[in-house]
């Protein structure tokens, strides 16, 4: 599955502000111990910064290509949460530094928006929805993430060889009528 968290500045962004928002990105991207992609910053033609997160695993080949692992989805709720609580810190506090407005969205449905440092009301719907499907303690991300250490190669959790018969998760399916993360 390659759901994505999408991120986009309100207004346009100071060329030397977005110079040094994709150089913290890039930086937080090494250092961060991500659970499937890391935030990541681009300017756009429109002079606007955006940028996405894939949120879900699900299931990957690790380096030694012995078997596909599945991750459990208790666990990948919990680590999907973990994430997408970091990236909306994150913005959060560019927002607060750099006095920049973020609008945030899911597969083009919007989840809400950073103004002046504050996440609105729908952002924090969002976050208790995603942590409401995890009955695992937030103390478990670090157990969790060791667990799955091999999912550590880039970009391998996709590159899964055309033999291998891994059918994706389909979230539209089990929820017809909600986009997927409005289950809650």
């Amino acid at each position: 599955m390659s759901v994505e968290l999408s991120y986009e500045t309100i207004e346009p962004v100071l060329p030397y502000v977005a110079t040094q928002l994709v150089a913290e990105a890039a930086a937080l991207a090494r250092e961060y111990d991500w659970w499937c992609e890391p935030l990541k910053i681009a300017a756009n033609a429109s002079g606007r910064l955006g940028g996405t997160t894939r949120m879900f695993l699900g299931r990957y080949l690790p380096k030694s290509g012995a078997e596909v692992i599945e991750v459990v989805d208790d666990e990948e709720w919990l680590m999907i949460w973990s994430d997408v609580t970091f990236v909306i810190a994150r913005l959060s506090l560019w927002s607060l530094k750099y006095q920049l407005n973020w609008k945030l969205s899911s597969e083009g449905d919007p989840v809400g928006k950073i103004l002046n440092g504050t996440q609105d009301e729908r952002i924090s719907t969002f976050v208790q929805g995603l942590r409401s499907v995890s009955s695992l303690a937030d103390d478990q991300v670090a157990v969790i993430s060791h667990k799955y250490a091999s999912r550590k190669t880039p970009f391998l959790p996709r590159l899964i060889p055309s033999n291998i018969s891994v059918p994706q998760r389909n979230l539209d399916m089990l929820f017809p009528d909600k986009p997927w993360w409005k289950i809650w």
